[in-house]
């Protein structure tokens, strides 16, 4: 593949699944399929530490300050608005929910606003006090008001500051396998279906045909063994351990 890739939709995205790019040229998330059966979803690296190629990725841990927060004190926000303003547990930065989500967790009162989620196309700075909040512009309005008693999370795109999936505390998504290194901060392209190279465990590598999931390096994969590992795929080729399996990818 050269360095330009035709969406579904017909719009050309100028990076190719080999590049990194320190730019952003297409939506955090969106996809391209090959008839060869391989997805790929556009990411972006978390700032602290690069992805080594044919190592799991994973979200990035979530922001506890905008986990199950009670909007006490705050005005009613109107059903049709897709301008809010929410009460956070501390200040966020601007622009850290983009194309992220607004969960209603629960309502104390009427229970009316119960279980709806809305997608957040940008965030204000702010959230710590009612007199400065963190406004959040919705892709589309609010079905229902959120009053005082409303009980609300806010969570980031999981295509955002990916990570290396850890072997401890794997609490989040698996996201997919990037085909090259890729540095700090850049955009990249993360494979989530179909054949894929993936770094097999040091001490025990998964025979064809058997499930996969983390292994006891990060990002590695190792014979799924029990029921609460997140499965990512099986194994098509095996490999010595320490070097790379084929193995068919199944995150969707």
């Amino acid at each position: 593949m050269g360095n330009q890739i035709l969406g579904s939709d017909g719009i050309v995205i100028r990076q190719g699944i080999y590049e990194q790019k320190a730019t952003q040229e297409a939506d955090l998330g969106r996809f391209v399929d090959f008839q060869d059966g391989r997805r790929f979803r556009y990411c972006k690296c978390n700032s602290e530490a690069g992805i080594t190629r044919g190592h799991m990725c994973s979200a990035a841990a979530l922001d506890g300050n905008a986990n199950l927060v009670i909007q006490t004190s705050m005005a009613t926000q109107p059903a049709g608005e897709t301008e809010i303003e929410v009460l956070l547990s501390a200040s966020v930065a601007a622009h850290l929910f983009r194309d992220g989500f607004l969960t209603i967790e629960t309502d104390a009162g009427a229970g009316a606003s119960d279980g709806y989620i809305y997608r957040i196309k940008d965030n204000t700075a702010g959230g710590l006090t009612v007199a400065t909040p963190c406004k959040l512009i919705l892709s589309d309005p609010l079905q229902v008001a959120l009053t005082a008693n409303s009980t609300l999370s806010l969570t980031v795109n999981k295509y955002q500051d990916v990570v290396v999936t850890p072997t401890i505390g794997e609490t989040a998504s698996p996201i997919g396998v990037p085909l090259i290194d890729i540095t700090e901060s850049y955009y990249f392209w993360a494979q989530t279906r179909g054949y894929a190279a993936l770094m097999a465990d040091t001490t025990t590598a998964a025979a064809a045909g058997e499930s996969v999931s983390i292994g006891a390096a990060d990002g590695v994969c190792i014979k799924s063994t029990g029921t609460t590992e997140k499965t990512w795929g099986v194994c098509i080729q095996p490999a010595v351990t320490s070097t790379y399996a084929t193995i068919d990818l199944m995150l969707e």
